[in-house]
């Protein structure tokens, strides 16, 4: 590399532009990528199935995602697979109903999660009305006083909530093994998909460590508030969801840990998900 000399004067030219418009030159540029199913999967072996979930939304499960979802799971069955690898990197999150429904699959008992969640404020001022967005307009409506208990830290409750929320497996549930693969993208619903399958011991956690923390993490609802002159978006969450007890300052981690090198990504190598089926699928036993 030539080097600079001195008093030299390196100019870059920048042009700024909005996220839509990023994200149209992204799939302008990359529309393969971008038309990919929310699910996908295949077999990696006459016994065990994978399936990698990019996002907890029903776009791209086909025109119905429980049908998509029972269609792998008969599947599962008829061949009578044993292992099933669930991959859920680079999944920040989404709808916690479709999360729920991917998880029914995964158990064979009820599963169950503790968890209370805060909200700093009970209404919108109408000011900000005409430039918050969100997928669920219910989130724009005030809430009554009279229905939360506000915290000494200033946070709001609800009144008479079941605190443990209840999995409850569906009727075509795999009974085998079932493998997560975590990285730190998780960080929304699904770190609480990594939570929920590893403290019900429904899955072997492989990979990395999520991120979010232990202690309680801002997802589930969300205000998008762009700014009227400039455009810019801010991501304002609207619920600090927290366990009942004190957690370690942690993500999720794996119970495999199996990292990813520099080198592999170069060279396009899926460390983690070779791992599993060389070392734990074909082996039938960890190094």
């Amino acid at each position: 590399m030539k080097p600079f000399k001195n008093n030299e004067v390196i100019r870059y030219n920048f042009c700024i532009i909005s996220k839509q418009i990023r994200q149209q030159r992204y799939q302008d540029r990359y529309e393969a990528e971008s038309i990919q199913p929310t699910g996908t999967f295949k077999l990696v072996s006459t016994q065990c199935g994978y399936l990698r979930i990019r996002d907890f939304t029903t776009k791209g499960w086909e025109k119905n995602y429980d049908y998509y979802l029972d269609s792998i799971f008969n599947k599962l069955k008829t061949i009578k697979a044993t292992q099933l690898i669930v991959d859920i990197r680079d999944n920040e999150g989404g709808d916690d109903d479709v999360r729920n429904k991917v998880i029914s699959y995964l158990i064979t008992h009820p599963a169950y999660h503790t968890i209370r969640r805060y909200y700093r404020f009970l209404e919108v001022p109408d000011s900000l009305m005409p430039y918050l967005q969100t997928w669920d307009q219910s989130f724009k409506r005030p809430k009554l006083a009279s229905d939360y208990v506000r915290t000494n830290a200033g946070l709001y409750y609800k009144k008479n909530t079941n605190l443990v929320e209840s999995i409850i497996p569906n009727q075509n549930n795999f009974a085998g093994q079932v493998y997560l693969l975590t990285n730190a993208t998780n960080s929304s619903s699904s770190f609480f998909m990594a939570d929920i399958l590893q403290e019900n011991k429904y899955a072997k956690l492989a990979g990395e460590a999520t991120g979010g923390t232990k202690q309680g993490i801002n997802g589930g609802q969300f205000f998008f508030l762009y700014l009227p002159s400039s455009g810019i978006e801010v991501d304002i969450p609207l619920i600090y969801q927290a366990p009942i007890e004190r957690r370690k300052d942690e993500g999720i981690r794996p119970d495999i840990p199996v990292k990813t090198k520099a080198s592999d990504i170069a060279n396009g190598i899926d460390t983690q998900l070779n791992y599993i089926i060389r070392h734990l699928l074909l082996s039938k036993k960890p190094d």
